[in-house]
């Protein structure tokens, strides 16, 4: 029992419909950056003193350790 042609119709109108939409032909609107020489410059340099002030940070921070040997058996003690 085929549907009527009127259904037939409807779906065949939808699916075109799909098939010419702008998601399916990846045509959808979309930013697309361009960096300009400033912009690059200004990125650089903000990233720069981001990791240059870890860089110090770890540094000072790795001055305060130090090494302690403590002997766990009385053979060591001597």
């Amino acid at each position: 029992m085929d549907p009527p042609e009127q259904d037939q119709a409807r779906v065949t109108e939808k699916v075109d419909k799909l098939k010419q939409s702008k998601f399916k032909q990846q045509m959808l609107p979309a930013w697309r950056p361009v960096p300009s020489y400033a912009s690059t410059m200004i990125i650089f340099i903000v990233f720069g003193i981001i990791f240059l002030t870890l860089g110090v940070l770890l540094l000072v921070m790795s001055d305060g350790i130090y090494q302690v040997e403590l002997p766990y058996n009385k053979d060591c003690e001597g």
